[in-house]
């Protein structure tokens, strides 16, 4: 018999055999309402996995953090079918003939998770581990062993501020609430010149592209900072992004992006900067 137990990412997690041993996740992580538990064997030498039926295994679910002997040989009176709250996930396959899994097989349990913490940031990772108990066909000995960990990080976003200045490059501080509009999108800035938003949306043709807004704050000059996310493409290394700086209004001139210098217009502030990463 296999027995195999996960234990979930969170702040102060450690590894399954050993609460001394700490993993560091920096954030939560819970089962997603439909895990889609996929069970697969693949031989030793062989290229292909066998994907086990369910009747085959079995998947429990547990609250607890810390496991002791009984957890490992399969028993326990807080493990059970429910994975409400869940902390740990068990599989057990109960290989009587020694058939599911021959000798010198890798075995692999693959889930769905989700992410608790409504404020995870860029780059935070979630360490996740697992131990086993395996009992050898007629034989006593019996094996345990925890494989290394593996992390999911956090993909990093760029993020967008707006500064207001005067005409001698020094920050202004607004004089009410003053929101900015911007729109960004994948690749160099497009050539021409447009008046419009509606204009650039539609020279851009297929172009993906998302609009940002940042708001300056009475009595001060430089914005909150707004987190370009977005599910159109993958901010990717090395690539190139604009961002557009869509009109405002009469009151505002357009200056740089990110302390490089570009063009400027009076009054539309319909510039494009490049934005790298």
């Amino acid at each position: 018999m296999l027995v195999l137990i996960d234990g979930l990412p969170e702040v102060g997690d450690h590894t399954a055999f050993l609460a001394s041993d700490p993993r560091f996740s920096e954030l939560k992580v819970s089962l997603a309402e439909n895990p889609e538990f996929v069970v697969t064997v693949q031989a030793k030498y062989s290229k292909a996995s066998t994907v086990l039926d369910a009747a085959n295994y079995t998947i429990e679910y547990s609250t607890k953090k810390e496991f002791d002997a009984e957890d490992w040989k399969g028993n326990g009176a807080s493990w059970s079918t429910s994975a409400e709250n869940a902390r740990s996930i068990r599989l057990k396959i109960l290989d009587e003939a020694g058939t599911l899994i021959p000798a010198g097989s890798t075995v692999s349990l693959s889930f769905t998770c989700k992410i608790d913490d409504p404020n995870v940031q860029p780059g935070q990772i979630a360490w996740n581990s697992f131990g086993y108990h395996y009992s050898l066909l007629d034989e006593a000995a019996e094996l345990e062993a925890a494989p290394l960990k593996v992390g999911v990080r956090i993909p990093s976003v760029p993020e967008l501020r707006k500064q207001v200045v005067d005409h001698k490059g020094q920050p202004c501080n607004v004089e009410q609430d003053e929101a900015f509009s911007f729109l960004v999108y994948p690749g160099t800035a497009l050539t021409g010149e447009y008046a419009t938003r509606e204009e650039i949306i539609a020279a851009l043709g297929d172009t993906p592209y998302e609009e940002f807004s940042v708001t300056v704050k009475a009595g001060e000059s430089l914005s909150e900072s707004v987190r370009l996310q977005t599910d159109k493409w993958a901010w990717t290394e090395g690539q190139t992004y604009t961002v557009v700086k869509l009109p405002c209004g009469e009151s505002y001139t357009f200056k740089r992006f990110l302390n490089s210098t570009a063009s400027s217009c009076a009054g539309c502030g319909n510039c494009a900067g490049r934005l790298y990463r």
